[in-house]
């Protein structure tokens, strides 16, 4: 299964740079309200469905990591659509 899911204006003006809970990329997939828990990084996101305990792994598309370094190394990003693929 695919999640595409939208980086806005709003995740990443609230977004806290080195934050892997709620970074903007974080931020944004939790606003498509299907986990109960997200940590992204630049290598990884890790994740929860709500209702579950399972803990899942995904490794994060080469354009996913070049937006997250930005993000926390604070140089400019803007709002972006990403795909990722569930397990």
């Amino acid at each position: 299964m695919y999640l595409d899911f939208q980086v806005t204006k709003e995740n990443i003006r609230k977004g806290r740079k080195g934050n892997p809970h709620s970074c903007a990329v974080a931020l944004a997939l939790k606003d498509t309200k299907k986990f109960g828990y997200i940590d992204v990084t630049d290598q990884n996101i890790w994740y929860k469905f709500k209702n579950s305990s399972y803990l899942n792994k995904v490794k994060v598309t080469k354009k996913i990591a070049k937006y997250v370094k930005n993000f926390d190394n604070k140089k400019s990003v803007k709002p972006d659509t990403f795909r990722i693929k569930l397990s």
